[in-house]
């Protein structure tokens, strides 16, 4: 099963809210789990970006791990959507 074909969960809900009130950091967080955060949409339409939209750096920080090299974005590990 890819990643992108796993369903969302209370869990991410939740992950994300714990990011959200800095209960838990990117860094105590798998890369997969935080490559599914990124593809869920929560009700009312909103994704992890809106959840952390005062939070730039954590949100750098995704950034960071979807593009780890910024000199070759071609080196991306996952997608980030736009939505």
């Amino acid at each position: 099963m890819h990643i992108a074909d796993m369903s969302f969960t209370f869990l991410h809900w939740k992950i994300m809210e714990e990011l959200e009130v800095k209960r838990l950091s990117l860094e105590q967080i798998d890369d997969d789990c935080v490559e599914i955060l990124c593809y869920n949409i929560l009700p009312g339409g909103d994704t992890i970006m809106h959840k952390l939209c005062s939070h730039g750096e954590v949100i750098k920080q995704i950034y960071e791990l979807a593009h780890p090299n910024e000199e070759d974005l071609s080196e991306e590990k996952f997608h980030i959507p736009f939505l």
